[in-house]
């Protein structure tokens, strides 16, 4: 899964949440910067958020 905020971190910047395959939920807050991750478990099976 793959989707956009428009600024969750109240810097002014878009900020991109993702899945990775190691079943974890990342905030990238920038795009030349590596993900942080938000959660820790059980991410595989999301598709979409809303």
């Amino acid at each position: 899964m793959f989707t956009a905020v428009p600024d969750a971190g109240s810097d002014n910047k878009t900020d991109v949440f993702a899945t990775g395959g190691d079943d974890k939920f990342y905030l990238y807050s920038n795009i030349s910067g590596s993900g942080v991750a938000v959660g820790t478990s059980g991410w595989l099976d999301f598709q979409a958020l809303s």
